[in-house]
């Protein structure tokens, strides 16, 4: 029984696909390598160092946020004892109107 031409073709065409497949495979595994972690890498000190960081800049947002809120806050203050210093300027006023002696 002789191959018919298609036959081998189709048999070269499934040698190629497989070779391109193990190619592409070796290809990803490597490419993999490249990305694996070293088995003495210290996880925990990088972990810490990350959490150090974090903290810092949670710090540093904190204090952003109380400045902001502080400069806010200082023209509501301003007003409000400029206000309670003319309500006692008046009631001085009054209470010496009252009184008789103005």
């Amino acid at each position: 029984q002789s191959l018919a031409p298609d036959d081998s073709v189709d048999a070269e065409e499934r040698r190629e696909q497989r070779r391109r497949r193990a190619e592409r495979r070796a290809a990803e595994e490597r490419e993999a390598a490249q990305y694996q972690l070293p088995k003495d890498l210290p996880l925990e000190d990088i972990a810490k160092e990350m959490q150090d960081s974090w903290q810092l800049k949670e710090d540093q947002v904190e204090r952003l946020l109380e400045s902001a809120v502080a400069k806010s806050e200082r023209p509501w203050l301003i007003l409000l004892s400029g206000l309670a210093t003319v309500i006692v300027a008046l009631l001085i006023y009054v209470g010496l109107v009252v009184e008789g002696r103005i």
